[in-house]
């Protein structure tokens, strides 16, 4: 998926469930992204728990660049990248409204 696909997100305080991969073969990474409408100056706070042992995700928030001429090149404004099956959390507040961009990245699946 890319962040030109990623299904909206409502409500500024995101609770996520961690779950094991149901896939088979390698270790291979994946991407999950979400799109998230701001006001400007509002919070978003996001937490990823209940993260499966043996799998690790990380959390990463971009903002709109992610999706335009500028994709290649854009930051993350914040991230979150616990060690192993640690629970993830990010807290960012919005300087101008705008759909930010959310992205788990799933760096070992849970076998």
């Amino acid at each position: 998926m890319t962040p030109l696909e990623a299904p909206r997100l409502h409500g500024p305080s995101l609770r996520c469930s961690g779950r094991e991969q149901i896939t088979s073969g390698a270790d291979t990474a994946e991407d999950q992204w979400y799109a998230i409408d701001l006001k400007a100056q509002q919070q978003l706070t996001f937490d990823l728990t209940n993260v499966p042992d043996g799998a690790d995700y990380d959390v990463y928030l971009f903002d709109s660049k992610v999706v335009g001429p500028e994709a290649a090149t854009a930051k993350f404004l914040t991230q979150s990248i616990a060690p192993r099956n640690s629970s993830e959390s990010i807290a960012f507040t919005s300087k101008a409204a705008a759909t930010y961009y959310l992205r788990i990245y799933m760096v070992h699946k849970a076998i």
